[in-house]
C-alpha cells in the first residue's frame, strides 16, 4: 500500500487539505500525518477525525527564530518519518517538512495560492508545486521553478475547501437575537506574525475598528488570529459588544449568519467572496493572481483607507459569479499520482 504523508501547520492549511486527505484515503493510501501546536490547527484535524503527531509550535515574527525553526523541525521530522517508514510523497506547505523530505528523497508536492509568499525554499528544495491555474505560470517560471514542477489546477483553493460541503443544507450560526435588525459583520484581523504582513495593514485595521465600536447599527462577530487580540478589542468602548467566536464554529454556516465580511486578507475573507458574500479586504500587501480575480468580478472589494472602507460598506451584491470545481480533489489526486509514477 502506497503512503502519503501530509504535514499541515496552520488553520487555512487544515481547511483544504483535510478534504485532499480524505481523497486519498477514499484511493487506497495509508496516512502520515504530522502538524505543529499553532492556533487551531491541531484542534480542526481532531475536530475532522484525524490524530496527527505533533512537531513544534508557532515561533511569533523573528524571521531569525523562523529560520531555525524550520531547520530544527525539519531535523525532527526526519527522524518521525524514518520510525514510521518512509512515504512515497509529501503534500504540505511547509518550508521544514520539504526539507527533511528532500533530506530522505521524497518527492514533495507544495500547495500555494499566494504567488508573494516565501517560495524560495521550495525552489531550492526543488518542490512540486500546486496552485491554481489562475496565477499564471510565468510568475513561477520566473521565481526559478522548472516547468515540469508546476502542477496548476483548475479552481481556487475553497474549490478544495469545500468540496464536500453541502451549502445550500447547512443552517446559518445562531446569533443573539437582539441582534436580528442589526448589519452583522464578521472582523478578522491582520495576521501580524506572517512574513508579508504590513503595518499599513494594522493602521487600516484600528481605524476600521474605531469605526464599527461607534456604529449603534453594526454588530460585530469577532475572529480573532491570536489571543492577546481578543484583550485589545475590549479596549475600544463598543456601542454594542461583539462576539467572540472559539474555534467550534463552522465556516459554512457562520458565513451564512453574517451581512458583511471584513478580513485583512487571508482565507477567510477569500471564503466569503467565493460564495458571493459581501467582502471587503483591508489587506496592504501585494495583491495577488487570486485576489485581483476575485475583485475584478466584483466578489471582493478593497478598501486601503478608512473613507474607501466607509464607501465599500454600503450593501451591494456582485452580478457576476464563480464557477466551482465539484471535481478539484480528484483532478488534483491524478495529478500527483502521475508525477509518482513516471
Amino acid at each position: 500500500m502506497k503512503k502519503v504523508w501530509f504535514d499541515i501547520i496552520n488553520p487555512p492549511q487544515a481547511r483544504y487539505m483535510i478534504p485532499l486527505l480524505e481523497e486519498f484515503l477514499i484511493s487506497g493510501y495509508s496516512i502520515l500525518l504530522t502538524t505543529r501546536n499553532y492556533s487551531t490547527t491541531v484542534d480542526l484535524l481532531g475536530q475532522a477525525g484525524h490524530e496527527a503527531i505533533v512537531v513544534g509550535k508557532g515561533v511569533g515574527s523573528s524571521k531569525v527564530r523562523k529560520i531555525v525553526d524550520s531547520l530544527t523541525r525539519a531535523i525532527r521530522l526526519s527522524i518521525i518519518v524514518l520510525k514510521s517508514g518512509i512515504p512515497d510523497i509529501l503534500i504540505t506547505g511547509s518550508r521544514s517538512s520539504s526539507l527533511a523530505a528532500s533530506i530522505l528523497s521524497i518527492p514533495d508536492f507544495a500547495f500555494c495560492d499566494y504567488e508573494f509568499a516565501e517560495l524560495k525554499s521550495h525552489q531550492i528544495l526543488k518542490s512540486y508545486l500546486v496552485f491554481p491555474e489562475i496565477i499564471p505560470e510565468r510568475v513561477f517560471l520566473e521565481k526559478g521553478f522548472l516547468k515540469d514542477r508546476l502542477i496548476p489546477y483548475n479552481g481556487l483553493k475553497e474549490d478544495m475547501t469545500f468540496a464536500k460541503s453541502d451549502y445550500d443544507n447547512i443552517e446559518p450560526m445562531l446569533l443573539p437575537t437582539e441582534w436580528e435588525n442589526k448589519r452583522k459583520i464578521l472582523l478578522r484581523p491582520p495576521a501580524t506574525q506572517s512574513h508579508y504582513y504590513k503595518h499599513t495593514s494594522g493602521d487600516i485595521y484600528h481605524e476600521v475598528l474605531k469605526e464599527l465600536s461607534t456604529s449603534n447599527d453594526c454588530v460585530v462577530v469577532f475572529s480573532p488570529r491570536y489571543p492577546w487580540m481578543i484583550d485589545e478589542i475590549r479596549t475600544y468602548e463598543w456601542c454594542n459588544q461583539p462576539l467572540i467566536l472559539d474555534n467550534r464554529v463552522d465556516t459554512i454556516a457562520l458565513l451564512k449568519a453574517v451581512d458583511l465580511v471584513v478580513s485583512s486578507g487571508g482565507t477567510m475573507i477569500r471564503e466569503a467572496a467565493f460564495w458571493g458574500i459581501h467582502a471587503i479586504s483591508i489587506f496592504a500587501g501585494e495583491k495577488c493572481s487570486v485576489d485581483t480575480y476575485l475583485e475584478a468580478k466584483g466578489l471582493l472589494i478593497f478598501a486601503q483607507t478608512i473613507e474607501q472602507f466607509r464607501d465599500a460598506l454600503a450593501p451591494r451584491k456582485s452580478e457576476h459569479s464563480i464557477m466551482h470545481n465539484s471535481n478539484v480533489l480528484n483532478e488534483i489526486t491524478e495529478e500527483i499520482q502521475k508525477r509518482i509514477s513516471k
